[in-house]
């Protein structure tokens, strides 16, 4: 399966993704202090969107991406 996450996807894709995949992806993010799971999160939005309002520097969001499609 050939996967890549970009700042456009909307959160809630990546909880279509196999389960190993997803766990993967949800580490990498916390790893660079970005919360994709919780209380008032809203899934249709893009992670760019969340990255803005959990207040990550757009370096950070794109280091973010690259590290997570590295892995994937």
């Amino acid at each position: 399966m050939d996967m890549k996450i970009t700042s456009k996807t909307e959160l809630g894709e990546i909880y279509q993704f196999q389960k190993e995949e997803t766990k993967r992806i949800i580490k990498q993010m916390e790893a660079y202090g970005f919360h994709p799971i919780g209380y008032g999160v809203n899934y249709s939005n893009t992670i760019e969107e969340h990255a803005q309002q959990q207040s990550l520097s757009s370096n950070q969001l794109k280091n973010m991406l690259k590290s997570i499609n590295k892995k994937l």
